[in-house]
């Protein structure tokens, strides 16, 4: 079962699939099913439970032939999940782009995005001046359906409520410039942990590096994601999916996240002993990495810096198409 978030009016209303293909407002669903008040919002769907969607599905094909139908191609989708209480990513999450790292990361890295860089399908990816160059992220995504602390990696897969795609687009020019600094602060007052992912360039080495991921993350509009969410349950193995992107219509990564260094489960474990997860939050788990003859360097290849009115589009095996489209203001 797939369901997506639009704006209809100046209301968010949630639409799901149809097992016949188009989709239908989900309040019609409930209406024609007399299952009572539909939820206004995927958070709220959420909150209702594993029960609520066990009655979805029974509900959806005995009704799906009579329900009116929603006109996709003038739709105005939002992010699945508009009202995220965090977004956490995982950073270099994939064998191909750790094959140059010094040290290959013991632990998943993890950064965090704003709610308000979320935006959906066929909306305008905006670069600034500032932002420089410029890339794409292809990723995937789950949205939870239970938080928790510490969450066990045999149990951290039940957490998840859908999978959906992420397009994690990363302004390199101004991580590299307004958010990076280097620091001299000697060697005499170096400890070991300060380099222990990094190689030590001789005794006198007291240099420190530092990077802030906001602004080059977490900008407006870096977040696109859908158009769909895929319920969890239709995803029988999230760690073994094909994903395929293009700019321009050109194939510039073709990957899988069987690639990822860490698996989905172990991410989720792993920010949960840190962070309490909340039942509505999204990670997405790593950026694909494998070129292609033109792009041999894959996303890092394309510079939507320079590429202003550009189509960049993301697929992944069984959970659809996001497209959205670079402009540069």
């Amino acid at each position: 079962m797939k369901l997506a978030s639009i704006r209809q009016a100046s209301r968010v209303a949630l639409i799901v699939e149809l097992p016949d293909g188009g989709a239908a407002l989900l309040e019609d669903l409930y209406r024609a099913a007399a299952l009572g008040e539909a939820p206004a919002s995927l958070q709220a769907l959420i909150e209702r439970g594993d029960a609520e969607v066990v009655r979805l599905r029974a509900a959806l094909p005995l009704h799906a032939s009579r329900l009116p139908l929603v006109a996709l191609e003038s739709v105005d989708w939002l992010a699945p999940q508009p009202r995220t209480g965090k977004i956490l990513g995982i950073a270099v999450n994939n064998r191909n782009l750790n094959r140059v790292a010094f040290r290959e990361p013991t632990h998943p890295m993890i950064f965090m995005k704003s709610s308000t860089s979320l935006t959906g399908h066929q909306k305008p990816i905006e670069i600034l001046q500032d932002h420089g160059y410029t890339i794409p992220e292809p990723e995937l995504c789950a949205v939870l359906g239970k938080g928790g602390k510490n969450i066990a990696e045999k149990d951290a897969l039940s957490c998840v409520f859908g999978y959906t795609i992420t397009n994690d687009i990363t302004a390199s020019g101004v991580k590299f410039s307004m958010d990076s600094v280097a620091l001299n602060i000697g060697a005499q007052n170096m400890r070991p942990h300060h380099t222990v992912w990094r190689e030590k360039h001789g005794p006198d080495d007291g240099f420190l590096y530092f990077t802030y991921h906001t602004r080059s993350k977490a900008s407006d509009t870096f977040s696109p994601m859908g158009p769909w969410l895929t319920l969890a349950a239709d995803v029988p193995d999230p760690n073994k999916l094909a994903v395929r992107s293009w700019v321009n219509g050109e194939l510039y990564t073709e990957d899988s996240t069987a690639n990822y260094l860490f698996p989905l489960q172990r991410c989720i474990a792993e920010a949960s002993r840190f962070l309490t997860l909340e039942a509505g939050d999204i990670i997405h788990f790593g950026t694909a990495g494998a070129g292609t003859e033109k792009f041999p360097m894959g996303n890092r290849s394309v510079n939507l810096f320079e590429m202003d009115g550009a189509t960049v589009d993301v697929e992944f095996e069984g959970l659809g198409r996001l497209s959205n489209v670079v402009k540069r203001i």
